[in-house]
């Protein structure tokens, strides 16, 4: 199948390249782009959708331009039954048409009884399709009594919905009509200017044409949905008109959206002042899914979002309230990145996606400066050197020539890493020049498709620096970490220099080969001089250079990432580690952001001793700044999954000694940070290192919580750790707490409560209790994107790894089709990720494999799983010994 799949990508892409269409039958469907002989230029959409039923219908009609005579057209469709297709030339020649879908990602055929002549003419298309039931497509929930649909279409599910040409590159305008039930509320992408009653009692609903748009970002709600109006965001210095603004919830759940509409204006406000423009659509609708699709979706007009991160108050958990922020902000940014401006293809989503989660924290940050938003796109980018110091990772822009390819685009190198190095590049030219160039790039490609080149072409222009050109390829273009090594030359103390090399980042047993890699990296060094912080930049382009630093004596503290701003590693000799430790309490936060993973990568790669590296985690545990410490937690934890069950006492104890003096540090304390902090070290401190003195308390209130002897009583735990109190009862008080938690999980609508409880139930380890769970997972007692952090944690949690595994291999065919498709080939393969052998790194790709058919484009998921794997195996056999020692010196 490899083979076939490499013949199936090289056809689609010289098929693109002689903008090919299939003049018959007789040719391979194209996997990949469907050329542009044929262009769609405008969509009339009537669809009959009720909820209530298993199956939706409709027509479409479709003016196209033909470049040549054409007797067949290739198109997308997936699962629809046509019950009529046809052309229509010139004014009402008709030309009957057969529809056949050929593959299964959705290509399908039209064949005509005659050849088509070249020029304008409309297909037509009537079918109806069956209703998705695992948040992809368009996908029917149920609530009680209740049943409502809700679309979600990227990357490629809108085919699923209406036959058409579903790919971003096609952008044209769409008229819709729906015909719901008398009672539904009827949504799509722009305001409705009409509706028909009809004789059968439904109503048929018609709304005003839209901006030229791809097919993945219509976006369709139908249903007996709430609608919550607090009015229009009025008007301001860049938009001179109001703005309509409804919230669509599920019945009963409208009244919670006060909080997300109220902040809506600020953050609205925040990017349209950064990019110049008004918000480019007619209306701004924000629906909340009854139902976890996995996050939000920036359909026009028409965004999409888990309930969890619209339906909240402003006593809500502040970690809450910062999700809603930065998803909100993400999602609205891509109205003018991603939205008027598409990709011209898969090949740059990672820009769209990467813009907005760069333009989020800057807007959040605006909107709610005590939010603490300024280091989130640093945090976000340490995270993708995970997964980016690996020989599986794929480049920030890697090809997509199979359309089904277009799933894997959507990970933490497209958002995170790309972020990181747009952040990068802002620092380099100037956060105005960055900006103007933002500008250039949305005004001259405003309702079209661009690209990457197109993007830092403008950005070039505007700053007229053409450097940043290649330095911007290098770091789209090829994956990996940059490390850059530094030392230090005092031998002339009033003339020091560095001895910089740069070189990609492989930890203990990777096949990595450091030195196939080069980049152009904007470097920033930072140090103590005397009393004073002093910086210095300059163009890494060599392997190795002599920097010159502008220092009148030997600097002191040297930290190779001032201010964090670079997408790259670091590392120095062990003196030079030492002093960082020794002034990591007074770095600034984001440059202790960087020590943290660089200190951490270090021992990772064999380079530091573990009591230098513990001790530098305990130094930074200690860091005034909250997400210091929670990112230096953070990987004691991660280090702590190379031990099995029988060797992690002895590690928790030393945990516990590390990390609670800063949790001690926190009473009392009620600002954003600290709040943050707080939850994050007492689950730490609970659930990681078993501090069997903190656990007694929160069983108490976890009894009264769910009322295990009595009336519930969902006062008695702080909502902001709730689920912290909840696992404590789950594994301290045994099964008749796990029931009863469990049976209110099943009956409860209330997002938030439903994923503190889920996280709770997901931390069983009891093995009676954990079969029981199972059997909730097989009974779909979890919803959509539910069974992730179920499957996920009883896989990573030591206790339960194997017998979860068992079942899974026991039950794989049932289980598969619980996890919603879109995720399936991404999720699956990194669920046996936490295994810590080569032996089972061989034994879980033998298990993805054999299910290869349910999972299209799986393979590079399961690289990086098995990989991880023996990475990790190498680490504990290299240093395992040597920090559990270093563990066990811990007081």
């Amino acid at each position: 199948m490899p083979n076939t799949r490499r013949f199936h990508g090289l056809l689609a892409a010289a098929c693109a390249a002689l903008f090919c269409q299939a003049a018959s039958g007789a040719e391979a469907p194209p996997p990949g782009q469907l050329g542009r002989a044929v262009v769609p230029v405008h969509y009339a959409i009537d669809l009959s959708i009720d909820p209530s039923k298993d199956e939706f219908s409709g027509s479409v009609d479709i003016d196209v331009t033909l470049a040549e005579p054409r007797a067949a057209i290739w198109l997308h469709g997936k699962d629809l039954k046509v019950s009529e297709s046809y052309a229509t030339v010139g004014a009402s020649r008709r030309i009957a048409a057969t529809y056949a879908e050929k593959l299964d990602s959705g290509v399908a055929l039209l064949s005509f009884a005659e050849t088509l002549p070249a020029g304008p003419l409309r297909l037509h298309i009537a079918y109806s399709a069956p209703f998705n039931t695992s948040g992809n497509a368009l996908f029917k929930v149920v609530r009680g009594e209740r049943a409502y649909a809700v679309t979600q279409f990227e990357a490629i599910a809108a085919r699923q919905a209406f036959p058409g040409f579903d790919e971003p590159g096609f952008k044209t305008p769409f008229d819709i009509a729906i015909t719901s039930r008398k009672d539904d509320v009827a949504v799509t992408a722009t305001p409705e200017t009409g509706r028909q009653d009809l004789a059968d009692g439904s109503v048929r609903h018609v709304f005003k044409t839209t901006r030229p748009l791809p097919t993945y970002l219509i976006a369709f709600a139908v249903g007996p949905y709430d609608v919550a109006d607090i009015g229009p965001i009025p008007p301001n210095a860049v938009r001179n008109r109001p703005l309509p603004l409804r919230g669509i919830a599920a019945n009963g759940q409208g009244k919670r959206f006060q909080y997300a509409l109220e902040n809506t204006t600020g953050l609205l406000s925040a990017l349209e002042a950064y990019f110049g423009t008004p918000y480019p659509f007619d209306k701004l609708d924000l629906i909340a899914v009854p139902e976890n699709f996995g996050g939000a979706m920036e359909n026009v007009g028409a965004i999409t979002y888990d309930e969890s991160l619209m339906l909240m108050d402003a006593n809500s958990p502040v970690d809450q309230r910062r999700d809603f922020t930065t998803t909100h902000a993400h999602e609205m940014a891509h109205m003018w990145f991603g939205d008027l401006v598409t990709p011209a293809w898969w090949n740059d989503i990672w820009l769209n996606e990467a813009f907005a989660t760069w333009m989020e924290d800057k807007a959040a940050q605006a909107h709610w400066p005590a939010g603490e938003f300024d280091r989130e796109i640093l945090k976000g980018a340490l995270s993708a050197m995970a997964d980016d110091s690996l020989v599986a990772v794929r480049a920030i822009r890697q090809p997509v020539n199979d359309s089904e390819e277009a799933n894997g685009t959507f990970d933490a190198i497209t958002y995170q890493k790309g972020g990181g190095v747009l952040s990068m590049l802002e620092r380099f030219v100037g956060e105005r020049e960055f900006r103007d160039g933002v500008r250039q790039y949305l005004k001259q490609h405003e309702d079209g498709t661009a690209t990457a080149e197109d993007f830092i072409g403008s950005i070039a222009a505007v700053s007229r620096r053409d450097d940043i050109q290649p330095a911007f390829q290098s770091f789209i273009s090829q994956p990996g970490v940059p490390l850059v090594s530094v030392r230090l030359d005092c031998n002339d103390p009033a003339h020091p220099r560095l001895q910089v090399g740069q070189s990609r980042y492989a930890p203990l047993g990777s096949a990595i080969q450091p030195q196939a890699s080069q980049w152009q990296i904007p470097f920033c060094v930072s140090w103590q001089d005397g009393d004073r912080r002093a910086s210095q930049c300059a163009l890494l382009a060599e392997r190795r250079q002599t920097l010159n630093l502008e220092a009148a004596s030997c600097p002191v503290a040297l930290l190779p990432n001032a201010d964090g701003a670079g997408y790259y590693r670091f590392t120095v000799d062990e003196g030079g580690w030492r002093q960082l430790i020794e002034s990591a309490p007074r770095l600034k936060p984001a440059e202790a952001l960087v020590l943290v993973d660089a200190l951490d990568a270090a021992f990772r790669a064999g380079t530091v001793p573990a009591p230098l590296y513990l001790s530098g985690l305990a130094a930074l545990v200690n860091h005034d700044a909250w997400d210091v410490a929670d990112a230096a937690t953070d990987r004691l934890e991660d280090i702590a999954d190379i031990y099995d069950s029988k060797e992690l006492p002895a590690v928790e104890s030393a945990l516990r000694a590390l990390v609670a003096p800063r949790y001690a540090r926190l009473a009392g304390a009620n600002d954003t940070g600290s709040e943050l902090l707080h939850k994050s070290l007492q689950r730490f401190l609970i659930v990681m290192a078993k501090d069997r003195a903190m656990r007694a308390p929160l069983a108490a209130q976890a009894a009264k919580v769910i009322g295990l002897e009595g009336k519930s009583d969902a006062t008695a735990a702080d909502p902001a750790e709730l689920e912290t109190v909840l696992t404590v009862g789950v594994q301290d008080l045994g099964q008749p707490f796990f029931d009863k938690l469990l049976g209110q999980l099943a009956a409860s609508e209330d997002q938030t409560f439903r994923d503190a409880a889920i996280g709770a139930l997901a931390r069983v380890e009891d093995p009676a209790l954990v079969r029981k769970l199972q059997a909730a997972v097989m009974a779909k007692t979890f919803k959509g994107t539910e069974i992730f952090r179920v499957l996920n944690r009883q896989m990573n949690r030591p206790a339960t790894t194997e017998s979860t595994y068992a079942w899974l291999r026991q039950n794989v065919d049932e289980i598969l089709p619980l996890v919603p498709e879109g995720y399936r080939s991404n999720f699956v393969p990194y669920l046996g990720s936490r295994f810590c052998s080569a032996a089972r790194a061989d034994e879980w790709r033998a298990f993805v494999v054999a299910h290869a058919d349910a999972l299209p484009g799986y393979e590079r998921d399961l690289d990086q799983a098995t990989e991880s794997i023996r990475l990790c195996a190498a680490l504990k056999t290299a240093r395992g010994g040597e920090l559990l020692a270093a563990f066990g010196s811990v007081q």
